[in-house]
């Protein structure tokens, strides 16, 4: 996707130094990457940013996914790869798993997952 989108694409990783070694369902922030650029940031003239962090709650993890592309769309896509993921925390973690998405000031959005 770098090389595609050259420096039309910016990303950033914000992780809490204590959380290394901290143990996550593996493929949980790629479904969310991929859906950040393909969705907010390639559709962009001016491109953007994708923004991951990570940092503990007690007693539990947020990890987020932010981008600074276009926002929500009526013909964003499917949905298949959030329904998806959804689906895999819950089996996984059970029902305090949570998954929300909210619009990004001033644009693109932001995909918070929740867990315990």
């Amino acid at each position: 996707m770098g090389i595609r989108l050259g420096e039309r694409l910016r990303v950033t990783l914000e992780v809490d130094p204590a959380l290394e070694g901290t143990a996550c369902l593996a493929g949980v922030l790629l479904p969310l990457v991929e859906n950040a650029v393909k969705h907010g940031i390639e559709p962009s003239v001016a491109g953007g940013e994708v923004r991951v962090s990570a940092k503990r709650l007690e007693p539990g993890l947020q990890l987020e996914v932010a981008d600074t592309g276009v926002g929500f769309r009526a013909t964003s896509g499917s949905g298949i790869g959030l329904s998806n993921l959804k689906q895999r925390l819950r089996e996984w973690y059970g029902p305090k798993a949570e998954v929300r998405l909210s619009a990004n000031s001033p644009t693109g959005v932001v995909v918070t997952l929740e867990l315990p």
